[in-house]
């Protein structure tokens, strides 16, 4: 019995010295007083230039938004938004609550204009946080700004951003994933885990695409 319990103990302390091992390699990859490259979004410049990328994006989208019902799937998706309806497969549920809040908070234009225009939001919020991550990885202002206004002003991005379409929802959560994995890979925190599991399901809620 006592070589049994000998041998337990022994075990115990040898878990016990790699769970403490484990911790001084997190503490030490994890340093508080450590630069890290995601610094660069908490500093005021950042904020202001980001919010400008947005307000940017916004305006480019909204001059050239469609104000009536336009090709494609535009008319099905409007009206099974505002009707509380569900357009083709797979529904797209996510995009059709956020269409009806959007059409019955803004309190100017056709229904189709306000749809169309959030569109024109999301493919502002997906340029902005488009800019974030870049600048993140680069840490270079030109590349960040260049590399977001390049796709924001992409035939595609840009003609799906000013119609009542469901792909600027699904790629503003597509770059929100991508986002927070960056960041969950650098500081170790599950906060940011957790942001790409919401935005996941999310996208998962919209469009099928994102699996």
């Amino acid at each position: 019995m006592s070589v049994r319990s000998n041998r337990r103990s022994a075990r115990r302390e040898q878990r016990e010295r790699v769970r403490k091992q484990r911790r001084a390699a997190v503490t030490a990859t994890t340093d508080p007083t450590e630069p890290r490259p995601s610094d660069i979004l908490r500093a005021r410049k950042t904020k202001w230039g980001l919010l400008a990328l947005f307000v940017g994006s916004l305006i480019i989208y909204g001059l050239t938004c469609a104000r009536k019902v336009t090709g494609e799937d535009a008319g099905e998706l409007i009206t099974a938004a505002y009707t509380f309806g569900v357009a083709h497969p797979p529904g797209y549920p996510l995009w059709c609550l956020l269409a009806k809040a959007t059409a019955t908070l803004i309190p100017f234009g056709e229904v189709a204009f306000r749809v169309a225009f959030m569109s024109s939001l999301l493919g502002a919020a997906t340029v902005t946080l488009l800019g974030a991550l870049i600048l993140v990885i680069a840490q270079s202002w030109p590349a960040a700004i260049a590399a977001s206004l390049g796709f924001g002003l992409l035939r595609d991005q840009w003609s799906h951003a000013v119609i009542a379409e469901v792909y600027t929802l699904n790629s503003v959560l597509m770059v929100g994933c991508i986002l927070s994995l960056v960041l969950w890979a650098e500081r170790k925190e599950w906060r940011y885990l957790n942001l790409f599991a919401l935005c996941f399901g999310l996208g998962l809620s919209n469009h099928h695409l994102l699996a």
